[in-house]
């Protein structure tokens, strides 16, 4: 969060040592990266295959070939770049409308629109959010960010990952709020000034 609110401050030195570290990363750093990272991404797998495993509805998001019996340990980066971004993206949307298996995840369905309407606003409320209070923002963002990472590479299960995705619910409500109040702010104002004389 600090290091957040210093950079919104300081947006052309932000910029400068986002293209610093670019250079870096491609210069050779990606590697060292990469093979620091891949044994953490595969322990990740591991916990998610056992959530697939487990009683109820489970949702896949590796690629095929390590549900059907191959080792974790033979994940290269593009299959580990796959599994990280199907993860994060499940972590957002399942359950799907479409998806629901039981009375129970239909039951469901209006708590899941909420939270797409949640994240559509969510947007708008960084914005608003970095203008009002950077600090605050960076760090309901850091707590949303750092759970739903966590929570997304190692779930595998619809009702676990809605219940445990609850945690950072709070702080991404906190900002849509603040993103809805923006919103009608600006369409009021829109409507004041197309009906002015």
């Amino acid at each position: 969060a600090l290091a957040g609110t210093w950079f919104t401050r300081r947006r052309r030195l932000a910029l400068a040592l986002a293209i610093l570290v670019s250079v870096a990363w491609l210069a050779g750093g990606a590697e060292h990266v990469k093979w620091r990272l891949l044994p953490r991404l595969v322990d990740a797998a591991n916990i998610h295959i056992g959530n697939v495993h487990t009683e109820g509805h489970s949702y896949k998001v590796l690629d095929q070939r390590f549900y059907s019996g191959d080792p974790l340990d033979t994940m290269t980066w593009p299959e580990s770049g796959r599994f990280v971004i199907r993860a994060l993206v499940a972590f957002v949307v399942v359950p799907l409308p479409q998806q629901a298996q039981s009375a129970s995840e239909l039951v469901l369905l209006p708590q899941q629109m909420l939270w797409y309407l949640a994240l559509l606003l969510l947007v708008p409320g960084i914005r608003e959010g970095l203008r009002r209070d950077a600090f605050l923002t960076w760090l309901w963002l850091g707590f949303a960010i750092a759970g739903g990472g966590v929570i997304a590479l190692n779930s595998g299960n619809v009702g676990t990952v809605v219940r445990i995705r609850d945690s950072i619910v709070p702080f991404v409500v906190s900002l849509s709020a603040l993103g809805a109040v923006s919103v009608f702010r600006a369409l009021a104002a829109r409507d004041v000034a197309r009906h002015a004389p």
